[in-house]
């Protein structure tokens, strides 16, 4: 299994034969206007993607699915829905099944609980993009367990903070990997709407041995953690061994064999 971070929550995911792209902002630096009730407004992405234009069409041409946690324009941008091919199938919420067919994507697999591409299984589990009334506001979200016979499980958490869901999660799969959304971003009113440092070091702690990779940081107006930040946390918590906190453009691999002993 591949994890390559193009920027903020946009990953490419290399599993079990299919190789997906997860909630793409592809749009050019300054694209987008800043999120509404931003403490640091800026025109975002505040990053330029790291790929080439060719290299972008290639990667594009290279997608066997596309998977959407939510619809936020940070993870589902206009430049996404005009340049991914609309036959392409995208896995998502059931509620957001009728923006996308609006937008013309026709193979579209909405997870109630589990779906299955090939011997890949994907079930859908509950996040909190937020804790209280913030979190009512930032709508629905969703976060995905991939699991095959021969790859690393793999929680893809989405938006969320650390909460009885994400708990309950973790503790129903045991992941080997998850892949956490860092950043705590927040608004002008109400607390973080993804995970701050401590909660990404409570979910590591969380599973003995799973491998967490930290993601959606310096990359959009929201957020509040760098990576810069976090990376010294991480020290200070003794989890460099366990947290990992990628670059935009770098990859990472895991093997099955690397949790055998789990």
């Amino acid at each position: 299994m591949h994890i390559l971070l193009l920027r903020h929550a946009t990953v490419v995911l290399t599993y079990a034969g299919h190789r997906l792209l997860v909630d793409p902002m592809l749009g050019a630096k300054g694209s987008m206007p800043p999120a509404p009730g931003s403490l640091n407004p800026q025109r975002q992405p505040s990053v330029d993607l790291p790929l080439a234009p060719h290299a972008l069409d290639e990667l594009v041409a290279s997608l066997t699915g596309i998977v959407l946690t939510h619809l936020h324009p940070d993870h589902w941008d206009p430049e996404a829905e005009r340049r991914l091919p609309r036959n392409l199938p995208v896995i998502c919420q059931p509620t957001d099944v009728a923006w996308l067919r609006e937008t013309g994507f026709s193979d579209l697999r909405p997870v109630v609980e589990t779906l299955t591409l090939d011997d890949l299984r994907i079930t859908r589990v509950p996040a909190r993009h937020g804790l209280g009334s913030i979190g009512e506001v930032m709508g629905t979200v969703s976060g995905y367990v991939l699991q095959n016979d021969h790859e690393p499980t793999t929680y893809a958490a989405g938006d969320t903070v650390w909460c009885p869901e994400l708990q309950q999660t973790l503790q129903r799969f045991q992941p080997d990997v998850a892949v956490v959304n860092a950043g705590a971003a927040r608004m002008i009113n109400g607390g973080p709407v993804t995970m701050t440092g401590d909660d990404v070091c409570t979910t590591a702690m969380a599973v003995p041995g799973m491998r967490v990779v930290a993601v959606h940081m310096d990359g959009a107006d929201l957020g509040t953690l760098s990576r810069a930040q976090l990376s010294e946390l991480v020290r200070e918590r003794n989890l460099v061994h366990q947290i990992f906190i990628p670059a935009d453009g770098e990859g990472l691999t895991f093997e099955r064999d690397d949790f055998a002993s789990r």
